[in-house]
């Protein structure tokens, strides 16, 4: 394979896992639990950064399973209006097998407006180039702690 078929090859397979987070509905907030199992090696673990920020936040500490990242999505989709996930930027690393993505995560609470996440996400792939094996996310803080405010408020705030 030529360089640029191999940097291709793990862009789209960092792409492909990160639009599987996406709403099976458009504008709508169903998650698709199997495309994004379709994209994750069976062993997958997730986890979060910033260090001091993931120190003080107890539900984004330590590993997660591919599973339980499903699991935590699916229920973060259930208290949102809808949400979208569009990649703006990614740089491969062939050599470690990694792909550093950025993608706007637009997450509009059931009764407030949105708040867009700007995320990195610091992806792993298998030997193949095929599945996510690890995946940090990077979330904003002061976007994360808006985004809280706003899934609080009534519905008729």
């Amino acid at each position: 394979m030529t360089s640029q078929t191999v940097h291709s090859k793990f862009e789209g397979a960092a792409t492909a896992y990160l639009h599987s987070f996406r709403t099976k509905t458009p504008g709508s907030n169903d998650p698709d639990p199997e495309a994004i199992r379709a994209h994750q090696h069976p062993d997958c673990l997730t986890d979060f950064g910033h260090t001091y920020f993931v120190s003080t936040a107890p539900n984004l500490q330590g590993q997660k399973s591919g599973d339980a990242f499903i699991t935590r999505l699916c229920g973060m989709a259930s208290k949102m209006k809808t949400y979208t996930v569009d990649v703006t930027n990614t740089c491969v690393d062939v050599e470690q097998r990694t792909v550093v993505a950025r993608a706007q995560l637009l997450m509009v609470p059931m009764h407030a407006e949105g708040v867009t996440q700007d995320i990195l996400f610091w992806i792993v792939l298998d030997e193949d180039a095929e599945k996510v094996v690890r995946c940090t996310e990077f979330v904003d803080p002061a976007a994360s702690a808006e985004l809280m405010r706003r899934m609080q408020l009534p519905a008729d705030a």
